[in-house]
């Protein structure tokens, strides 16, 4: 993966923070959408260049993104470091106890969003809001 200027990054994620209103949080699960709010390329999918991952963006902390850490060169991982918190998508999954602890609002994409994501959220105590992602 290649990383493009660390502003617009910056500008995106405020941007989709501020679109979050009552919830705590955003999943992102449409490669689409990562790869434009993390300004990110990849090369997972043949012939496109989207990044296979999953992004939290949180209203109260830095963002996290789950991509296959392997695939990151350090350019990208030293790029990216200050503005999200890497972790590896084959090994972590972005819905987790601690996530869903507080009475968490989350939003997540119904276009996109796999089931199994929504089900660890709500087993973990989270409330799922269903929508439309306003990064697309």
């Amino acid at each position: 993966m290649r990383a493009i200027r660390r502003t617009r990054r910056q500008k995106k994620l405020a941007r989709v923070a501020a679109a979050l209103a009552a919830k705590d949080a955003l999943l992102i699960s449409d490669p689409h959408a990562v790869a434009w709010v993390f300004n990110i390329r990849g090369h997972d999918v043949a012939h496109t260049p989207l990044p296979l991952a999953y992004a939290l963006i949180l209203k109260d902390s830095k963002p996290r993104l789950y991509a296959d850490a392997r695939k990151l060169d350090k350019d990208v991982r030293d790029k990216l470091a200050g503005l999200a918190g890497l972790k590896n998508r084959t090994a972590s999954c972005p819905i987790s106890k601690r996530l869903a602890m507080r009475p968490r609002k989350s939003c997540f994409d119904s276009a996109t969003v796999p089931a199994k994501l929504t089900q660890l959220f709500k087993d973990a105590g989270g409330v799922c809001e269903f929508g439309s992602d306003p990064i697309s």
